[in-house]
């Protein structure tokens, strides 16, 4: 997960290294987790416009198509979809299941209008959940992604990722990607460049399917040069120094208003409030972690000379 390690290479090892998980309270039997939908919702997407990747149907088209009279056929996918019973599904009582569905057909439904009204892009698909390892530059090890669906219309290829929650603004969207907290638009592109006849002339954008209504963000990666991104990172794996980047750490190197920590089950693990411990790993950070502060020193400079 090279996001996590963008954000602090110790979250990097507790998360993929040793695999520690965190215990969570148990919830309702009604309850179905963030992951959980996302991967009802890319699997039901994925269900509807696979069948048309031969057929030069466009997505505008079969959002048209399944919308037409009171979006009969999207209700009548979403209750074939929901008979083979997805994992996600089955562990709900039926009612909820139905509850489920039902803000499912929404969702899609929502996501279709926006197309229908050229707020969301709905071009020729040519691939969805397209899963693909590539070598990461200059390590024996290999670099995997999936991404959710890609569009071409006049030879360019729109690259989607899907993600099930609100939406955040393009400005915020851009820093992450930079600091590699959302790493997907600048892996992805080069990714699909390695595909035959690569590379290709491409865009990425974020659909966020849980703002209302939902939200298509262009990420501009073409000032990423990837095997320079992916340089700091590379020698952290090499080298085996994964050591917390906590925000009072990131604090010291003058880096503001970055908070690796955000959603992090190991922040008492790493000892992040122990006196003292953001000294200790500044100045170990400073001395073999430097090719990664600089990274993320020169994301925040530039984002301050924009300001």
């Amino acid at each position: 997960d090279l996001e996590s390690l963008c954000r602090c290479p110790y979250r990097f090892y507790a998360n993929c290294h040793v695999q520690w998980h965190a215990l969570q309270p148990l919830g309702s039997a009604d309850q179905m987790s963030g992951l959980d939908w996302g991967s009802l919702v890319h699997e039901f997407l994925e269900l509807l416009i696979r069948p048309t990747l031969d057929q030069q149907v466009s997505v505008e088209d079969t959002a048209r198509t399944l919308l037409d009279s009171d979006a009969r056929r999207l209700k009548e996918a979403a209750g074939e979809f929901a008979r083979d019973l997805p994992r996600t599904l089955s562990v709900l009582p039926e009612l909820f299941q139905k509850v489920a569905v039902g803000k499912l057909v929404k969702t899609v439904t929502d996501y279709f209008h926006q197309i229908l009204a050229e707020i969301c892009q709905g071009n020729f698909p040519v691939a969805v959940e397209l899963k693909r390892k590539v070598s990461f530059p200059g390590l024996d090890l290999l670099i995997s992604g999936q991404i959710d669906r890609i569009d071409e219309q006049n030879g360019v290829y729109y690259i989607y990722d899907y993600k099930s929650g609100g939406s955040l603004f393009p400005a915020q969207l851009q820093k992450e990607m930079l600091l590699g907290y959302r790493i997907q638009p600048i892996l992805y592109p080069w990714i699909f460049d390695q595909e035959p006849g690569g590379p290709h002339p491409s865009t990425f954008s974020f659909i966020f399917l849980g703002a209302s209504p939902p939200v298509e963000t262009t990420l501009d990666h073409s000032s990423v040069e990837v095997n320079r991104f992916l340089k700091p990172l590379g020698e952290i794996l090499q080298e085996g120094l994964y050591l917390p980047l906590s925000r009072e750490t990131l604090e010291l190197h003058q880096v503001q208003e970055v908070n690796p920590c955000q959603f992090c089950d190991y922040i008492s693990l790493c000892r992040r409030f122990d006196p003292g411990a953001p000294g200790r790993y500044f100045k170990f950070s400073q001395e073999r972690l430097s090719s990664r502060i600089d990274a993320i020193q020169s994301v925040t400079r530039k984002e301050g000379a924009e300001a």
